[in-house]
């Protein structure tokens, strides 16, 4: 998933001053992108042995999923002060990738 320097790399911000804001819009946007799409963050491979392992999953990790969180943070960011419900552009991608219908 993405971190918080990948963030901070994104907005070109090389302070630490706001690394608690910006991780708590990464934080909404992660929740956001999950719940919008039905994609666990997650997901448990279980080998021939039994032995059940957890992993990032695939979908949740692709370029345009992570893209579109980070321009989630990033109008986020920017809208700071006002109300804050991320892009539209980023919502499309969410649905997109979604697991379970959208009406």
């Amino acid at each position: 998933m993405i971190t918080l320097d990948d963030v901070k790399e994104a907005l070109h911000i090389d302070f630490t001053d706001q690394d608690g804001y910006l991780r708590s819009l990464l934080d909404a946007a992660i929740d956001k992108a999950l719940r919008v799409s039905g994609i666990s963050a997650t997901i448990t491979i279980v080998d021939e042995f039994g032995v059940e392992t957890v992993i990032e999953n695939p979908e949740a990790s692709s370029a345009e999923f992570l893209n579109a969180i980070l321009e989630d943070v990033a109008s986020m960011y920017q809208s700071r002060g006002d109300i804050q419900t991320g892009s539209e552009s980023s919502m499309a991608t969410y649905r997109r990738h979604s697991t379970k219908p959208i009406f």
